[in-house]
């Protein structure tokens, strides 16, 4: 019963939310729970929520993302080669699937701004360096929108 009224009181929270939302922003927001990772997309005009499908799979694709990046250790430096090492772009591009619930390429360019609320260990994600399709090739969400 908790569950469901949590979740109605943030489906009411977001819908007061989105009359303050400027137009071209658009605000992802997630909570994490012992079972579940739930996300709520909204703009001016729209809004969806959704709930991540596999969420011991984006933790698992978040360690394998930052230890693809170099970090291995808080202690220990990034190395070069790990920086220059592309095999990071693999679980990224399984996180922005997983945690926009598959948003085409095409959509991002309707926004002109990003706004992300992370909870949980998404806090330790780089929302910004995910890739995102560019005809034949990729670049960093940054790239297509501000964060």
């Amino acid at each position: 019963m908790q569950k469901r009224t949590l979740l109605g009181s943030l489906i009411f929270f977001s819908l007061s939310l989105q009359a303050q939302i400027p137009e071209g922003t658009l605000v992802f927001y997630y909570l994490a729970t012992s079972r579940n990772v739930h996300a709520f997309a909204i703009s001016s005009q729209r809004y969806g929520y959704f709930t991540v499908a596999q969420p011991a799979k984006v933790r698992a694709d978040i360690v394998e993302l930052l230890k693809s990046m170099g970090h291995h250790d808080r202690t220990q430096p990034v190395d070069a080669a790990d920086l220059k090492d592309e095999t990071w772009k693999v679980p990224a591009d399984r996180l922005l699937g997983q945690l926009t619930n598959q948003t085409k390429p095409e959509e991002w360019a309707k926004y002109k701004e990003l706004v992300i609320i992370p909870d949980s260990v998404l806090w330790y994600l780089p929302f910004e360096a995910l890739p995102v399709k560019v005809g034949e090739s990729t670049s960093p969400l940054l790239s297509q929108v501000a964060i």
